[in-house]
């Protein structure tokens, strides 16, 4: 699976979740919308109502007018007589409209107490207010519906402005049809549709994070994958060296013996030995470097004396035909400079495990070296800890790598260190070994060409130093 292929597998789902969301917000909007012009008119109603029942008791109320009606007439529509205040109309009235009476107290108040626009917006305002939407302010618009012209506005500039939401139509207020009111309510949505960005945004955020979560995972699955198959594949062809050789070797033996050439067959047979020599040290070691999990290790440690130590272990390194080069070393003696400062520095550690550290820091700085191979390995105390540094004039590590160096199955991509066989499980073992010794372990760089430098700290006892 190419890398390309995960990202757009990822892309799709988030591209998906935010589309979603978007279209979430639109409908609640909308729907928000809809809602709160239908809370504007039902407040409406009711504040027009209130105000003219208010204006109607300076006059006494419904008894200071008097309905006069056809008697038997059952038609949804009738003509009535209004009389009040030495004023009389005849005007056609829809049984079915609730507020008739209120319509009529509104044309026949209009001359002696006029409608109030300013407590009708109070009264308005206060309604608005019991309703789920958060309201800043209202106002209240007066028309002359025969004149087409504004009568009075709560509004102090006497126009509402743009960005308010106003009632669905204009409310006729008398029974003529001559006056009406508009509402509006400065813009209560907008808070909510702030928070249901917010809330968008924070389930966006978590799904992509998740998402995110998810996607690395699967790279990083996926290169570790990538990284096993390319030490599986370097181990086969390690094996594959000896073991073609030992059955090459070995197919000559009966050849010699049917001769009688024992010598022949004898100097095969040790041949055949030395191959299968080599595939044992190979598996031996691959052993070693693979099982090093930290909570199941066992450590026998005991007292080394670091300086003997080190200059029995680095010995055979100097000696001439002695490097194993079907593992892609150089078949020459080895400059290895040691410099011990502490006479006699003594630490505590197990004695297979922390040879194998020394000897894979070695083997490394062999293997990627170029020509004039000098390896300085130097100790000396850094405050509680032993410090075993291993500096070469080798190829070197570029920046990028030396972040994942240790990484179980990770080879750097420089194109020498490719060309040499390797498993990406020898650093993985000594930072997992020098680690389970409570010490730690560090790569150093300049960059490709200058070298490198790997830097172990072991926890030293103090009652055993000397």
């Amino acid at each position: 699976m190419k890398r390309r292929v995960i990202y757009v597998i990822i892309s799709v789902p988030m591209i998906a979740i935010v589309a979603n969301q978007g279209y979430w917000v639109v409908n609640k909007y909308n729907s928000y919308e809809k809602e709160i012009v239908l809370d504007i008119n039902n407040a409406m109603e009711k504040a027009v109502y209130m105000e003219v029942t208010e204006r109607g008791e300076h006059l006494g109320g419904f008894s200071a007018f008097s309905l006069y009606t056809e008697d038997g007439d059952t038609s949804r529509y009738v003509k009535k007589t209004i009389k009040g205040d030495g004023t009389t109309v005849e005007v056609v009235i829809d049984r079915q409209d609730p507020n008739a009476n209120h319509k009529i107290m509104q044309y026949m108040m209009n001359d002696t107490v006029p409608l109030n626009i300013s407590r009708l917006n109070e009264i308005f305002f206060r309604e608005m207010q019991s309703s789920k939407f958060p309201v800043k302010d209202t106002y209240v618009e007066h028309y002359d519906l025969n004149g087409n012209r504004l009568i009075s506005s709560s509004h102090p500039d006497s126009y509402p402005g743009a960005g308010l939401y106003a009632s669905s139509n204009m409310m006729v207020i008398d029974i003529t049809g001559s006056m009406g009111v508009k509402a509006y309510v400065d813009n209560p949505s907008i808070t909510l549709l702030r928070r249901m960005i917010y809330q968008s945004i924070v389930l966006v955020t978590i799904a992509i994070a998740c998402l995110f979560a998810l996607g690395r995972t699967i790279i990083i699955q996926w290169k570790k994958e990538k990284m096993r198959q390319d030490s599986v594949d370097s181990m086969t062809h390690e094996f594959r060296r000896p073991i073609s050789a030992a059955v090459s070797l070995v197919s000559l033996i009966p050849h010699y013996l049917e001769k009688n050439n024992v010598a022949k067959a004898s100097q095969y047979a040790l041949l055949t030995m030395t191959e299968l020599n080599k595939l044992t040290a190979y598996i031996i070691r691959i052993q070693q470097i693979s099982n090093n999990d930290k909570s199941t290790l066992s450590l026998d440690k005991s007292e080394i004396e670091v300086r003997p130590f080190l200059e029995t272990l680095t010995a055979r390194y100097r000696l001439p035909g002695k490097m194993p080069d079907a593992m892609g070393y150089n078949n020459e003696p080895v400059k290895i400079n040691l410099h011990i400062r502490p006479e006699h520095p003594v630490i505590c550690a197990e004695r297979l495990h922390f040879a194998n550290v020394i000897e894979n820091l070695i083997e490394n700085a062999i293997k990627y070296s170029g020509e004039d191979l000098v390896i300085d390995l130097s100790v000396d105390y850094k405050g509680e800890y032993l410090r075993i540094s291993v500096k070469d004039n080798g190829i070197g590590i570029s920046a990028s790598d030396l972040k994942r160096i240790f990484d179980r199955f990770y080879r750097a991509r420089h194109r020498a260190v490719r060309r040499r066989p390797g498993y990406g499980l020898g650093l993985t073992y000594v930072k997992s070994i020098v680690e389970s010794h409570g010490g730690v372990v560090e790569a150093n760089s300049r960059g490709v060409g200058s070298g490198s430098e790997f830097i172990v700290l072991m926890p030293v006892d103090n009652n055993i130093v000397n």
